[in-house]
């Protein structure tokens, strides 16, 4: 039911259109995303939203956008809001405390508030709370509502892979606001970098693809699965246990419940069953994948990357690498919050943004002005189109005395002589490591000196390190 205040939107492997047809009408959404570039995806949600909101396809799915098409985030730490100052620093600590405190900023700056006008009202799992300065805040499910200043462009997810992965410890205190995804009972959908969005079990293991000639056959005839052990191997029906949908299941898009001989239903999606592998125990376990010529049931793939980006294999698995087959890194920073994990803030804060403080990266440099002698900005052809999202652009305005130090493509500081464009991944600049001596070596992979910073090579794929 639609009011004054909200539109139905509906988003089907795709995204919605830039421009609002009616005030209140339903958007259908096609295949390409708001710059035009078509996108993959078998993902499909509806949602009411206020006015001024719209449904957007990204690199991680569905999610809740501005007007502009900017991503907004939930802040869903049980501590209390996001404070405009610093968390008090509790007593007995050390002096230098203030001092740490003082290179990061505040929560607030990290996260800005997605405020609501005067005349706004709530509409469904949308509401309006009152903040503390007075001011009026949009709240999803009950979570405020905030952006992310990791975001520079329309697509751009980066506050997302704040407190996703990379082994960060502590609760994460935010996520991003997205609509529920259509899914058959039992399915969830998550993102594993380097592959994209794939679909697992309630208890988050892997659900899988098997190769025909290997474990399966489907008796057309009959539209019974039939598990057969087509490989002389013996083990084989041991290792994999088909995906029961359960005897009420009902088709959804590309999901279709399909018998087994013993009449009892399993998924398939687009027509080939669904498996699950028996030494996969815990949420995040892909222990089968390769196995028996396994692959992940993948809803909507990682983006391709730029022309002149290659994927080498390395003893990490497969890495984002450039035209010869160097190794491609990034630098992510997480550092503890000064008040201590029990900050209304959170437990970290982030440090490796533009507007961050270098020295969170250049500590990993003979001196601050030799980090040039260590790494090697990729560098972005001149011709190169600029859009958000996983893969994406900006400027190093020193690159020959302060690669570390770089700016979003529309600063100012952007347009100084010698500055060239750089990709970046995930919001970091990307790297070659001057250290590296030929293709797929890993020499500035996993380099830290600080708990929560590091250089990691870029994924392409799932990481084999154990």
């Amino acid at each position: 039911m639609q009011t004054s205040a909200a539109r139905t939107l509906a988003l089907s492997i795709g995204v919605v259109a830039c421009g609002i047809v009616a005030a209140f009408a339903t958007a259908v959404v096609n295949a390409r995303d708001n710059s035009g570039h078509g996108r993959q995806s078998d993902l499909n949600a509806t949602a009411d939203v206020p006015q001024g909101f719209q449904l957007r396809l990204t690199d991680i799915g569905p999610v809740f956008a501005d007007e502009k098409g900017m991503t907004l985030y939930e802040w869903t730490s049980k501590k209390g809001a996001c404070p405009a100052v610093h968390d008090p620093i509790p007593q007995n600590s050390s002096p230098l405390m203030e001092v740490y405190q003082a290179r990061v900023p505040t929560c607030e700056a990290q996260w800005p508030p997605v405020l609501a006008s005067a005349n706004a009202k709530a509409v469904g799992e949308w509401t309006i709370i009152n903040r503390a300065d007075g001011l009026r805040q949009w709240a999803f499910q009950g979570f405020p509502i905030h952006h992310s200043y990791k975001d520079r462009l329309p697509g751009d997810t980066n506050g997302y892979r704040v407190d996703a992965y990379r082994g960060i410890r502590g609760v994460p205190t935010t996520t991003v606001a997205a609509p529920a995804v259509k899914l058959p009972s039992g399915i969830r959908v998550t993102h594993r970098p380097g592959v994209g969005l794939v679909a697992t079990s309630a208890d988050g293991r892997a659900l899988y693809l098997l190769d025909g000639s290997v474990i399966r056959q489907l008796a057309k005839s009959s539209g019974y699965l039939k598990v057969s052990t087509r490989t002389g191997d013996a083990n084989a029906e041991e290792r994999w246990q088909p995906f029961s949908a359960g005897a009420l299941a009902n088709s959804i898009g590309e999901w279709t419940p399909l018998a087994q001989d013993d009449g009892m239903p399993v998924w398939t999606y687009h027509g080939q069953p669904l498996f699950t592998y028996v030494g996969d125990h815990e949420q995040g376990d892909a222990r089968g994948l390769g196995m028996d010529r396994a692959s992940l049931v993948v809803l909507q793939p990682e983006p391709k990357a730029p022309s002149g980006v290659t994927v080498v294999r390395s003893l990490i698995g497969p890495v984002f690498a450039d035209a010869k087959g160097m190794t491609l890194y990034t630098f992510s920073c997480r550092t503890p919050n000064p008040a201590g994990l029990d900050g209304a803030s959170g437990g970290y804060f982030s440090c490796d943004n533009s507007t961050d403080d270098p020295s969170y990266a250049e500590q990993y440099c003979p001196a601050r002005d030799k980090c040039a002698d260590m790494w090697t900005p990729f560098q972005a052809p001149a011709n190169a189109h600029i859009k958000g999202g996983t893969w994406s652009m900006a400027v190093i305005p020193d690159p020959e005395h302060f690669p570390m130090r770089w700016v979003p493509s529309s600063s100012e500081a952007a347009r100084q002589p010698g500055a060239i464009t750089v990709w970046t991944h995930d919001g970091h600049p990307v790297y070659t490591s001057k250290n590296d001596q030929g293709p797929a070596e890993l020499t500035g992979h996993g380099l830290w000196v600080l708990s929560g910073t590091d250089w990691s090579a870029v994924l392409a794929g799932m990481s084999e390190e154990r």
